[in-house]
């Protein structure tokens, strides 16, 4: 069984002979069976902020991948590992060492076997994470040069939907740098082609409106912000409706349209709240699962997790829907199964609730997963309101508090109590 197999190898993690001559015997598709394992605990490890484990799990799956015989499995399989290192460096917010990774896998992603077109593709996408990387870590200039070369190879091949994408990287990125009237002109460039993906296309009004908005051009920026929270509402994005919705308000609040500003205010107010409720009730499903595992009480530990899974696909909370998959995994007693299989189920289907594409539902997994405390050290504050959080709620209600009395509104006397309890928090 695969669980032994690397339980085997992890016992020897640490002792570099006895673990090449246990990794000597593996035929290559017990090889690839153990790597696909193996990287659905680095993920969990990654979320549950185990960095250390999650390292000396990425190294056994270097020496593991160093192994495999066929050649283009061993690259592709390099490619994933680089992945899974990108995403623990960005777990830890070292943006330096992901802009290094990058520009190591962007300097060998081209390979003389594959066709043109891959090697163009596989560049390309490199490089606009390297924009990313580069934008987190506060170099500008760098990530704009890394967009436009990014559009180019896009732009050479026919891809236009990339190339959209690295232009409004571009258009972004000039707006970040206060270059306004630019990142306007290709806003407007891309447009076209935008409004043909409804993501893209939601993206580009909501930067049109951003760049309007520092061009003190208010009313223009209204009409693409109105425009952006359609598309952001049939998208399903509660977060970006309740900010575009803040916004609309606030800026009729600078023109005492108080009457409109106190709608569109309002709505930002209960989109903000209904996501904090969901956000909530998913995190109190989580613990309380975790609770009832502790005692041993498997069956409400599992009602739990399943809730949890439900309310994480709902709103797309990737990390907590992983976390209830492990969970819901561990506590399952009826056959067995891979990990990386109930790491990929779902837990949604027709509307009811239960397991899509496994009969079975989630199954155990032996112990409490490989070198992984048997409790997550995750704090409830990191998927909690943080402090920028509260203070954009805050001056949110202050400013619905304003409107209403601006408007002789009979709410003013909530709002004072929703100011009440943050003063309480």
């Amino acid at each position: 069984m695969i669980e032994n197999i690397i339980s085997e190898l992890v016992k020897v993690i640490d002792k570099r002979k006895r673990l090449r001559a246990k990794a000597a015997k593996l035929s290559d598709p017990e090889l690839a069976d153990c790597l696909e394992e193996l990287f659905c605990h680095i993920e969990i490890h990654i979320i549950q902020k185990c960095f250390e484990q999650a390292d000396k799990l990425m190294n056994l799956c270097c020496r593991l991948t160093l192994r495999l015989s066929d050649p283009d499995r061993r690259f592709k399989t390099i490619k994933r590992l680089q992945r899974k290192r990108l995403s623990w460096l960005e777990a830890q917010k070292k943006h330096s060492g992901c802009v290094r990774l990058l520009r190591s896998m962007y300097k060998h992603s081209s390979r003389p076997q594959d066709e043109e077109a891959v090697n163009a593709f596989r560049a390309g996408e490199l490089l606009m994470d390297l924009t990313s990387a580069f934008s987190r870590s506060g170099r500008l200039g760098e990530a704009l040069l890394s967009a436009e070369k990014a559009a180019d190879i896009f732009e050479k091949n026919d891809d236009i939907y990339n190339l959209t994408a690295a232009s409004f990287n571009k258009a972004s990125l000039l707006y970040d740098q206060g270059r306004y009237a630019e990142s306007t002109a290709f806003c407007i460039d891309i447009l076209p082609e935008a409004s043909k993906h409804k993501d893209l296309s939601a993206n580009v009004m909501l930067q049109l409106a951003n760049n309007f908005e520092a061009l003190k051009m208010p009313m223009r920026a209204c009409g693409f912000y109105g425009k952006a929270l359609a598309l952001y509402y049939q998208l399903g994005n509660l977060r970006q409706q309740a900010d575009i919705s803040n916004r609309i308000g606030w800026l009729m609040l600078k023109k005492d349209e108080f009457s409109i500003s106190l709608r569109t205010l309002r709505t930002a107010f209960f989109l903000k709240t209904e996501a904090e409720i969901n956000k909530t009730l998913l995190r109190n499903n989580y613990w309380r699962g975790q609770a009832f595992r502790s005692l041993g009480l498997k069956s409400k530990a599992r009602r739990y997790f399943l809730l949890c899974i439900v309310l994480a696909e709902q709103g797309q909370n990737t990390g907590f829907l992983n976390l209830a998959r492990l969970g819901f995994y561990q506590v399952s007693r009826r056959t067995k199964m891979s990990l990386r299989t109930a790491m990929t189920a779902t837990a949604l289907n027709s509307g009811e609730h239960r397991f899509s594409d496994l009969s079975e539902g989630f199954l155990r997994l032996k112990g409490e997963g490989y070198m992984l405390p048997p409790f997550t050290e995750m704090k409830e504050k990191d998927h909690a309101m943080n402090l920028s959080e509260k203070r954009a709620m805050r001056n949110l209600i202050d400013d619905l508090l304003f409107c209403a009395g601006a408007n002789n509104a009979g709410e003013t006397g909530y709002y004072k109590k929703q100011i009440q309890a943050f003063l309480n928090l």
